[in-house]
This record gives C-alpha cells, sequence and structure tokens, in this order.
C-alpha cells in the first residue's frame, strides 16, 4: 500500500500505522508522483470503510484503488447535466483505460 485513505476521524490512528494517510481520495491520488515517483510502477490506494463524497479524477496509469468492499466503501457521486454542469465533468471518477478498482462501489 502506498497511501491510505480514511474518515477524518480515523486519521491520527491511521498515521501511527501507515507513513502516507489522507482525508480525501484526491489528495492521495495528486501525491502519487512524490510516493511512486514512476509510472510505470503499480500506484495502490487503500481506501477503508466510509463514503467519500468528491469527484475523483485519475489522471496516471497504473492506479489501483482497493476498497474494504461492498457497501463498505463508496464513493458516491452528485453531478449532473441538470446542474449545469458538462456532461463529460457528471463522472463520479475518471480514469485512464486500464484503471483498476477492486471491492469499491461507485454510485
Amino acid at each position: 500500500m502506498h497511501a491510505v485513505v480514511v474518515q477524518q476521524a480515523r486519521l491520527e490512528e491511521c498515521r501511527r500505522v501507515a507513513p502516507a494517510c489522507y482525508t480525501s481520495i484526491g489528495r492521495a491520488l495528486a501525491e502519487a508522483g512524490q510516493l511512486v515517483p514512476k509510472v510505470k510502477h503499480r500506484f495502490v490506494v487503500l481506501i477503508k470503510t466510509g463514503e467519500y463524497i468528491e469527484q475523483v479524477n485519475i489522471t496516471r496509469r497504473n492506479v489501483v484503488l482497493l476498497g474494504e468492499g461492498r457497501g463498505n466503501t463508496v464513493i458516491p457521486g452528485n453531478l449532473s447535466n441538470p446542474t449545469g454542469t458538462a456532461m463529460v465533468m457528471t463522472a463520479t471518477v475518471s480514469a485512464p483505460i486500464d484503471d483498476r478498482r477492486r471491492r469499491l462501489p461507485i454510485r
């Protein structure tokens, strides 16, 4: 695991056992270049149990988002075209074609 994403209430606990802890998936992905500089190496983000309301845009190849199970780790989307958001920007998670998601429901 290169990065761990947790709810704010568990951040201090996470920092005691993992070197790279974040409260948002986007922030963990933003740090990918510093944590694993070579794009050819896989960058793994463990997303702990919780609901993470954010829009995730993966721009780097070879990224794995690993959740803690269906219904435990969820990324709900809340953008839609009727809100005036451009249709191409309404995806909850966008990634290059080789993205990998495991045990991670996206609504």
